[in-house]
């Protein structure tokens, strides 16, 4: 009996012994993720690596992102890979990012998408600012577009509240200009579009301390706007004025007057001229001289393709003058000089003499007119002087002067804004046409500062029929 118990609690002894594991404990799966990912403002299909270790069979990698309306389409079906969709970016100011959220079971990782902000369609440089001038470089992103480059002033420029009235406004601008001169409007905006790069344009004739802004858009030959308006504002440099003065004495004699001047600085180039004394209220400033400086200089570049510096020599001195000036009779005027550059640029404050002319004086210039007929189209004049003082002549139909006495006809001739256009010195002659049957009256007088300065010489004569 005792035997057999024994054995029994031998046996159950054995089986409360703690048994060996047959396989070790499966550590946790480890996530490692690449931190961020740069992206451009296109937009496009992009990708970031992972890696799992002790990777779980029976577990998938999982991406999402509470930006969504820009990141999205996540595809993690390629391990080791999360593929992801990202949107365009046009905001041009700043970049954007999103986080995407990774989840592996239990674990979650994170990356971060940095969108960069869009290239600007146009970029504008300015450089060489001066008092009348500067110079604008405007490089476009895409070389193929059309676009236009525009400067105006500043207090022009802000009375448009949006990109669409600047376009809107310009491309009517564009249409008038083509149809006042009747120019197509494609060829007209052959001269007002770019493509490619703009280097170096210089603006020129604009006024000293003055905001401008140099604004630039895409538009098509349609006149149809590619992009919103781009700007770049400008100040051109201000002036500061001399302490020079000059001395003015007026000798006049008859309708002329010889200013002498007298500047208080020699060197300094000057400009000297002479208005009625009417205007002298205007005319006596800086700003009055600064705008008509550069006003003329506008106008002479548009008509005649004069540079700033032709337009402004005439009238430019530099040290002690004498300038003659022929003017109308019996008037008052002011003599004005200031410090000024070739480029239209006054540097000085305005000095005046104020003076009046007298009667214009005669000229002892004897006229005679000489006419002989050829055939019914074509008659021969010769007009003879006896000195080199100045006279007008021309020769209308005789109906235009119909009764008149040459007092009268003089007077009539003297009110044309024309008459001066013909004014010439010595004998001229020559060949010139005419209608058959028809009365003309040729004829010629003295001349000078707007008025006659002879009596009215005229000859009368008529074609033969054909």
């Amino acid at each position: 009996m005792t035997s057999a118990v024994i054995a029994v609690l031998a046996v159950s002894c054995d089986k409360t012994e703690p048994a060996e594991p047959d396989d070790p404990k499966t550590p946790d799966p480890e996530l490692s993720l690449q931190e961020s990912i740069e992206v451009p403002a296109d937009g496009g299909v992009f990708s970031i690596t992972y890696t799992i270790e002790n990777q779980n069979d029976s577990l998938n990698v999982e991406a999402s992102s509470e930006s969504n309306e820009w990141i999205h389409s996540f595809d993690c079906s390629v391990p080791g890979t999360i593929s992801f969709t990202v949107d365009e970016y046009t905001d041009e100011t700043q970049s954007r990012e999103a986080a995407v959220d990774v989840v592996y079971g239990d674990i979650t990782g994170q990356f971060t998408v940095i969108q960069t902000a869009s290239e600007p369609y146009f970029v504008i440089g300015i450089s060489d600012i001066d008092y009348s001038t500067f110079v604008v470089n405007v490089t476009p992103r895409d070389k193929e577009m059309t676009y236009t480059a525009l400067v105006t002033e500043k207090e022009f420029y802000s009375q448009f509240e949006t990109d669409e009235e600047v376009i809107e406004y310009i491309t009517w601008a564009w249409q008038e200009e083509a149809e006042g001169n009747n120019i197509p409007i494609d060829r007209y905006l052959d001269t007002m579009l770019e493509t490619g790069n703009l280097t170096d344009m210089t603006v020129s004739n604009r006024l000293p301390g003055t905001d401008y802004v140099v604004f630039v858009f895409g538009i098509n030959y349609d006149l149809e706007a590619l992009t919103g308006v781009y700007t770049s504002e400008v100040t051109t440099k201000t002036v500061e004025l001399l302490d020079i003065s000059y001395e003015l004495t007026p000798d006049v004699n008859g309708a002329d007057a010889i200013i002498n001047i007298v500047p208080s600085e020699l060197e300094q180039s000057y400009y000297a001229g002479v208005v009625e004394k009417s205007q002298l209220a205007e005319a006596g400033t800086v700003e009055y001289w600064q705008d008509y400086f550069i006003e003329q200089i506008k106008l002479n570049q548009l008509l005649y393709g004069m540079s700033a510096e032709e337009t402004m020599s005439p009238n430019i001195h530099t040290g002690e003058q004498d300038i003659e000036f022929s003017l109308s009779p019996e008037t008052e005027y002011a003599a004005v000089a200031m410090a000024a550059s070739l480029q239209g640029i006054v540097f000085s404050e305005v000095s005046t003499a104020e003076f009046k002319t007298n009667k214009a004086n005669l000229s002892d210039n004897k006229i005679s007119i000489d006419v002989e007929i050829i055939d019914s189209y074509t008659y021969w004049f010769k007009i003879s002087t006896t000195n080199s003082d100045p006279y007008t002549w021309g020769c209308q139909p005789s109906s235009k002067y119909e009764g008149m006495s040459d007092e009268e006809m003089l007077e009539y001739l003297l009110q044309d804004p024309f008459i001066g256009f013909n004014v010439r010195s010595g004998d001229v002659e020559s060949n010139m046409g005419a209608t058959p049957g028809n009365t003309y009256t040729l004829y010629a007088f003295g001349y000078a500062n707007g008025t006659a300065t002879t009596d009215l010489k005229r000859v009368e004569f008529t074609m033969p029929e054909e």
